[in-house]
């Protein structure tokens, strides 16, 4: 935590930067620090049956194991089976089993906290360091490929996946290699050779690669002949270096063999994609390698003989892109409006239209009524003269009667 110009680390921070236990004591008001192979040492001449520098692991496991000790988890070794558990210190001094002395290695996995465990017939799983097992030992070989995702590779007949802390399987069994050789490149960006920019996971598949994200969905099909770029041509500059990635735009160099039958050679040919798999240039490049010069690093891509600079390539061609489509914005913002004006004229139109047709209609109607009432007077008139007529000649059949 940065406050002003002062810099600070909580004591479990400090602890597991540098391995160390750090303890305060309220009686004598002192911060006490113990250094991890000072606890090694300690642990180990404290309890009988623990098992830290005296096991017959590599170098990397017994680290891995010394550093359970700031957990304070201690592994052991049973004298009488030779095997390898678990015992977990308690703050009152206990120390209770949490993994029984069965298995032929176990080795500490820090941040996930838990514990590769080996069986004697040579199957490896996974168990917790609450002693509950995660993944049975059904696999020939585990090892962790990303701690804070908690991400295993697991092999079983030469065949590789990858599972989750829980055994969930994130990508199948059914690869030939996963992660990068770490012999084939010089890339110092390639921190993690089965992980690139943190999301994209190598694999192989007949000697066909490909990308494959941390939830298991496939960003770039298994069908390239190769992650990275093997060429790396002659530039004067003793440090330039082959490229896998490029951290600057986040691009992944794919790979594409183009045999030539007639004499029987492969010509190799490059393209970029960015870290989710999106397609940056296409297969047409001879080289892609960086120079680094007074510390600066400089990335190129080598195409028909021009060597060019990519990632200043890259961004201005993304600027001009983004030109174009603020362009294009702009002229479909001006058509909508034009069609917006044109939509409002036809529906004045329109309206003109609709009103003079409810004028006639009410003309209509108005001379309608009055034509109605005529032809209703003109009828009235009529039968009043035919009753007269009628009333007239009965007076004077009556007067003829009398006479």
């Amino acid at each position: 935590m940065l406050k002003g110009e002062n810099l600070y680390i909580s004591s479990k921070g400090l602890s597991r930067a540098f391995n160390l236990n750090i303890s305060y004591d309220d009686s004598t008001n002192t911060v006490i620090i113990q250094t991890l192979p000072y606890l090694t040492t300690y642990y180990e001449g404290a309890i009988a049956n623990a098992s830290l520098e005296k096991s017959n692991f590599s170098d990397q496991v017994k680290f891995n194991n010394e550093k359970a000790i700031l957990n304070n988890l201690i592994v052991v070794q049973d004298e009488g089976t030779t095997l390898y558990g678990v015992n977990l210190i308690s703050s009152n001094g206990t120390i209770n089993s949490v993994i029984t002395p069965r298995y032929t290695q176990v080795e500490y996995m820090e941040g996930t906290e838990d514990f590769i465990v080996t069986t004697e017939d040579k199957k490896v799983g996974i168990i917790g360091s609450d002693g509950i097992t995660k993944v049975r030992p059904d696999y020939d070989k585990i090892e962790i490929i990303d701690k804070n995702a908690g991400l295993y590779l697991v092999t079983s007949s030469n065949k590789q996946g990858v599972i989750n802390s829980n055994g969930k399987i994130i990508i199948h069994q059914d690869y030939d290699t996963i992660g990068l050789n770490a012999n084939s490149y010089n890339d110092a960006n390639v921190t993690n050779r089965y992980l690139l920019f943190g999301n994209a996971i190598p694999v192989s598949l007949n000697e066909k690669w490909g990308l494959i994200d941390k939830n298991g969905e496939t960003i770039v099909p298994v069908e390239y002949d190769g992650i990275g770029c093997r060429d790396v041509p002659n530039t004067g500059n003793r440090n330039t270096s082959s490229v896998v990635v490029i951290p600057d735009i986040k691009g992944i160099v794919v790979e594409v063999d183009n045999a030539n039958q007639n004499n029987n050679t492969v010509t190799r040919k490059y393209g970029i994609v960015s870290n989710l798999g999106e397609p940056m240039i296409n297969i047409v490049l001879d080289n892609v390698y960086s120079t680094t010069i007074a510390d600066v690093t400089t990335y190129y891509v080598t195409f028909q003989n021009q060597a060019l600079d990519i990632v200043n390539w890259w961004y201005e061609e993304q600027s001009k892109q983004n030109n174009e489509n603020e362009s294009q914005n702009n002229d479909n913002i001006q058509e909508n409006n034009d069609d917006i004006q044109n939509s409002n004229d036809s529906n004045e139109e329109s309206d003109d239209i609709v009103q003079n047709s409810q004028i006639q209609q009410n003309d209509d109607i108005v001379q309608d009524v009055p034509i109605q009432q005529d032809d209703d007077i003109i009828q009235d008139e009529q039968i009043q003269q035919d009753d007269d007529i009628i009333q007239d000649e009965q007076i004077q059949q009556d007067d003829n009667i009398e006479e």
